[in-house]
């Protein structure tokens, strides 16, 4: 599902992770060449081309799984993120958008969609996209509340911003 995907496809990776991708997408590759075309199979493979940072494979195999999988906003997911990580903002918006549209409290897509705008200079929209996806979200994380204050900070100054950090302070169960 969803919660499979995470923000491991933009940080940069150790030589074991590496090789561990490596060997994943030729496993994944093998059991293609051997069983025949398969959109679940071709799926994986994207996953983990996106992990690796391979982003023009990963949108290939996304494209090519699409037509065989019945959960495209997955997908879109995905190549969201791929587009994103290559630094293709304007079509990654364009797709997190098309995600948020059948799936709008999926907190993944609204915070790598805040992230997004952040980058497009879009900070009022960038916020809100922010203080949805900390909502929609079970644990969220001191790192989206920084980010969420900086940009709060910029927009509407320092007061609302200390105010968003009380909040997730109080949330995250942390006493001053």
């Amino acid at each position: 599902g969803a919660e499979a995907f995470g923000l491991a496809g933009l940080l940069p990776l150790t030589a074991s992770a590496h090789e561990d991708l490596l060997l994943r997408i030729s496993l994944l590759t093998a059991r293609l060449r051997t069983n025949g075309p398969s959109a679940e199979v071709t799926f994986q493979r994207a996953e983990i081309y996106r992990l690796h940072q391979d982003w023009e494979l990963a949108l290939r195999d996304y494209d090519s799984a699409a037509p065989g999988l019945t959960n495209a906003a997955e997908v879109d997911l995905g190549r969201a993120l791929a587009l994103f990580g290559w630094g293709k903002l304007v079509e990654a918006r364009s797709v997190f958008d098309r995600v948020l549209r059948f799936s709008p409290t999926n907190a993944l897509a609204l915070l790598e969609r805040a992230r997004v705008l952040a980058q497009l200079n879009e900070p009022l929209l960038a916020v809100a996209d922010y203080s949805q996806a900390i909502a929609n979200q079970p644990n969220p994380r001191a790192g989206d509340y920084l980010e969420r204050a900086q940009l709060q900070a910029a927009v509407s100054g320092p007061a609302v911003a200390l105010q968003g950090l009380d909040e997730g302070l109080a949330r995250l169960g942390w006493t001053l």
